[in-house]
């Protein structure tokens, strides 16, 4: 065997063991408290993260005596090249309505509010050209191209609106 060729084992081969080795491995954070019966656990690594998570939160709720209810799940966005399942869930008595109604919910990528107005037209075209909602938006269409004034404007509307 040749020198370079003894060396390029000598780099080869561990990476290739270390690849062998850690091929299959799942890391795990254990079940950590998140709060009063309320625990968290995060799966990632090169393995069935769900189906190991899912075992974990089982185990441990039944190492207590109870079941486990999932309240939120978190798994990677798309795009995103990491492998995890994050679980998050309470420990309920068999006894408990919620251990009979589990629903897990992906936890949402973001959250976006929005407190403006929102500008919206009403149909009221099925009520007919008689309806006084119909006069109403052609007495203010008629005010505000400037053909009736103001007070024309409020003696009309006022007039419609005893009627």
């Amino acid at each position: 065997m040749k020198p370079t060729q003894f060396r390029v084992l000598c780099v080869v081969l561990p990476l290739l063991s270390w690849a062998f080795i850690t091929s299959g491995c799942c890391h795990s954070t254990g079940v950590l408290p998140f709060g009063p019966d309320t625990y968290t656990i995060k799966v990632g690594g090169d393995c069935d993260a769900t189906k190991t998570a899912l075992e974990e939160a089982n185990a441990f709720a039944a190492s207590k005596g109870k079941h486990m209810i999932p309240i939120e799940v978190k798994t990677p966005s798309r795009g995103e090249l990491a492998n995890y399942y994050e679980l998050t869930f309470r420990l309920v008595d068999a006894s408990d309505p919620e251990y009979r109604r589990t629903r897990p919910q992906r936890a949402p990528d973001a959250v976006i509010g929005y407190s403006g107005e929102l500008d919206a037209e009403v149909n009221v075209s099925a009520l007919g050209d008689n309806h006084a909602f119909t006069q109403l938006r052609q007495l203010k269409a008629l005010r505000d191209d400037g053909i009736l004034t103001e007070e024309e404007y409020q003696r009309a509307k006022q007039k419609l609106l005893e009627d």
